[in-house]
């Protein structure tokens, strides 16, 4: 949180001070916030999957800060992407490698969501391609895309109404699936105590 609200996206390694737009609100925070504790909840219950989610997830997180953040790069976001990585991959021995049984059911159904969820973000900025700037090609809609994904702001700017409304409404539907899902993909099942 001190990352992203001082001074400026990015903390003390980010292009300082941003214009409103490119800065995230503290509802966004506040839902990576969740998200953040929940898989970090999941980790002691020694299942292979929250290990997976929390290594990809910071992946994604990472590459997206450098390749999909507009005009300033989320700098803070990578630095703390790769701290988190390092830590996950020095204990990894901490983790099951192998996924139970209901991994595969679990990571399907994401993949599933995910798909789903790309399509339909991506048909949502395509309708209301004249309310960016600039004005979006297929692959900058694929690039604003991904950004959803790990809820940072992409390369387009919205110029009004209805640019905001589908980024917005894209955030929440990403954030109540990926709230949802590692509720019942990472907490289902009995606690498993360690060897």
């Amino acid at each position: 949180m001190v990352e992203s609200f001082h001074p400026g996206i990015g903390g003390l390694v980010g292009p300082g001070p941003v214009s409103p737009v490119q800065v995230r609100g503290f509802g966004v925070v506040l839902l990576e916030l969740v998200i953040t504790l929940m898989i970090a909840g999941a980790l002691p219950r020694l299942g292979a999957t929250p290990w997976w989610v929390a290594v990809a997830g910071t992946i994604a997180i990472g590459v997206n800060s450098l390749l999909n953040a507009g005009p300033h790069p989320g700098t803070g976001d990578a630095v703390c992407a790769g701290i988190v990585l390092a830590v996950l991959i020095r204990y990894r021995r901490a983790w099951p490698w192998r996924a139970d049984r209901t991994a595969p059911r679990a990571l399907g159904a994401l993949a599933v969501l995910m798909v789903g969820y790309a399509a339909l973000t991506a048909v949502g900025i395509w309708a209301a391609a004249g309310h960016f700037d600039p004005v979006p090609d297929p692959l900058v809609i694929a690039r604003q895309t991904a950004s959803r994904f790990t809820f940072t702001v992409g390369p387009l700017v919205p110029l009004d109404g209805p640019a905001l409304a589908v980024l917005r409404i894209s955030g929440l539907v990403w954030a109540l699936i990926f709230i949802g899902w590692p509720s019942w993909a990472m907490y289902s099942g009995g606690r498993r105590e360690p060897q």
